[in-house]
Formats: C-alpha cells, sequence, structure tokens
C-alpha cells in the first residue's frame, strides 16, 4: 500500500485496486447508463437551503445493483452501488464489484485511523471507529454509507464545478440523522482534463490542488475546517468516481428534542428552516478562495478564505 499526505488528515492511497478491478468496475457502471433518467436539474435555492442536489437513484426492475442514473444537481450524474446481500437476485460479477468497494474503504479507513483517531481534528466525539461491526443503537456507533456512483460533465463556463465546502454542514448539527465524519472517494478515471480536487489549508493560508491519478483513494474528515473544491472538467471524457462516507446516526441534540417537543415537529422543523436561510444569507456554508492580491467578489454569498500559496500536484506523475 503506496499513501501521500496532501497535508494534514487528508490522505491519497494508492494500489488498493488493480487495473483489472478498476476496468470491472468501470465496464458495470458504463453498462449501467443505457437508461439515464432525463429529470428537471434541482433549482440552486433548493440545493443551498434543503440540503437537496436532486432526485434519487432508484432501483430498476430489473433488481440490478446499479441504481437508475438521475441528475445530480448542476454537477453532472448520480447513481448508487446497491448491496448485493439484499437483493433477490444478483450475478456473481456484480458482487465481485461490491465487495471490491467495501473491501478498499475498509483497508483504507483502518490504516487512516491508525494515522489521525488520536490526534486529528473530528467535528463529534466518536468512541467506535468500527465501520464495518453490525448496527447498534449506540448513536456513536459509525456504519459505512451506501456507494454513490457520481459523474462530473464537461464545464467550460465555470472554474469550479463545485465550490469550496466541507461534506457536512455545521448549520445542520443538532438535527437528528446520518452525520458524515470521514469521507472517502474512489477515482476510476484521469483521461480528462480538469477535475482536480482543492484542499485548503486554511491555517497556513495554502491551497493544495490535487490532480487524482486513476485508482486513487483520497481520505479526510467531512466537516470543518476540511475545505475542499472540485475544478471543473476541460475535456472529455466525463469524471467518474465512487463516494461514501462513515456515519453515525444522531438522535438530535437536546435542544432539538426539546424544540419539538414544544412547539411541534412542524413548527420547529419551520423555524429551523428559517434560521438555515439566515446562515446561507450571511454565507457560512461555502467559502471563497481570495489569493493574494485579489479582492473577495462582493456578488458571491460565502465568507472569503485569503490564500497567499498554491502548490499543484499531479498525482498521475507521481
Amino acid at each position: 500500500m503506496n499513501k501521500i499526505n496532501i497535508m494534514p488528515q487528508v490522505t491519497v492511497y494508492r494500489d488498493i485496486l488493480s487495473e483489472n478491478d478498476i476496468n470491472l468496475l468501470l465496464n458495470q457502471i458504463y453498462e449501467s447508463q443505457k437508461d439515464i433518467v432525463d429529470l428537471e436539474k434541482t433549482k440552486p435555492e433548493e440545493s443551498v437551503y434543503r440540503d437537496y442536489h436532486g432526485p434519487q437513484p432508484e432501483l430498476r426492475n430489473d433488481n440490478s445493483l446499479i441504481y437508475t442514473w438521475t441528475p445530480w444537481y448542476t454537477f453532472g450524474l448520480r447513481s448508487i452501488w446497491s448491496d448485493p446481500y439484499d437483493m433477490k437476485k444478483n450475478k456473481k460479477e456484480h458482487i465481485k464489484g461490491f465487495s471490491l468497494i467495501r473491501n478498499a474503504i475498509k483497508t483504507v479507513h483502518f490504516d487512516y485511523l491508525n494515522d489521525w483517531k488520536d490526534n486529528g481534528k473530528w467535528t463529534y466525539e466518536i468512541t467506535d471507529w468500527d465501520i464495518m461491526a453490525p448496527d447498534r443503537e449506540d448513536a456513536s456507533n459509525m456504519s459505512l454509507s451506501t456507494f454513490e456512483i457520481l459523474q462530473h460533465k464537461l464545464n467550460l463556463e465555470e472554474d469550479y464545478t463545485i465550490a469550496v465546502h466541507t461534506d457536512w454542514h455545521n448549520h445542520r448539527e443538532e438535527e437528528p440523522g446520518p452525520k458524515q465524519i470521514i469521507t472517502y472517494t474512489i477515482y476510476l478515471n484521469d483521461d480528462y482534463e480538469g477535475g482536480e480536487i482543492d484542499f485548503v489549508d486554511e491555517e497556513n493560508k495554502k491551497v493544495f490542488v490535487y490532480k487524482p491519478k486513476k485508482g486513487d483513494i483520497t481520505v479526510f474528515p467531512s466537516g470543518r475546517p476540511f475545505w475542499h473544491g472540485a475544478r471543473s472538467v476541460k475535456s472529455q471524457p466525463n469524471k467518474i468516481f465512487i463516494r461514501s462516507f462513515s456515519i453515525f446516526r444522531s438522535p438530535g441534540s437536546k435542544d432539538w428534542i426539546y424544540g419539538v417537543r414544544t412547539n411541534g415537529l412542524a413548527k420547529w422543523i419551520e423555524m429551523q428552516n428559517e434560521k438555515i436561510k439566515n446562515v446561507v444569507e450571511d454565507g457560512e456554508v461555502g467559502r471563497q478562495l481570495v489569493y493574494k492580491g485579489q479582492e473577495p467578489n462582493k456578488l458571491k454569498r460565502v465568507i472569503p478564505i485569503f490564500v497567499e500559496s498554491e502548490e499543484y500536484i499531479d498525482g498521475r506523475k507521481i
């Protein structure tokens, strides 16, 4: 196993999947794209206020493990690689594909914890980091989310397909439900221009711009201060990757539970949604990179991060 530390707690893993493994995954993805659903894209305000990036992929009528493809906000396309053991029927090659993904994430997860569990920055206090343990009622127990299959499409109009953000939003901290802790991304191709990931070292006012190599697996915390953004793809084909999260399911904070009890669920959610709108209007959700000598774009409703240097790392040449 080879790994590259881009910055503290941002690690790229190599040689987890073989060339044959990656080709098997890609072939199954290509085969699943014969009936991409042409649905209306999500409106920007829905994405920001509701944390909603489009309709969910659905199980196909033939019970295939790769779900239908749907628009992923303005970014591209998305589907889900489902668990074959939850299906009524399956094929050996699909079971192998799912197992390849699961085992790869398991491998990098436990190695990553050896490096960062005790000396890293974490949004929550986790008591059990084993993502492979059976589900328990303990809210601090970790589990693994579904395997999203994602594609970034050609984008010549903008510098970023996904602006600088974190994968878990602080303004939803008190809500019950799944909370992302660690983000895992498996990159399945590198034959496109652009598509780099910006990892922001806010403390040192530096940006690491990483061009993923086919087979790379990036691992980093999902919450603050691990700001990152995806630069636009500037040539065909689409950038294809698989993403998953280690998560725990929160019952909600004491303030949330009290708010529901005293106001009723519908009224309390309405009140919280109004708070979220205020957070968005204050520019708290994303970040705007402002390089030395530049001025912040006042038209963008995001807080600036002032950057003094940038380092480009081409993973294909390492």
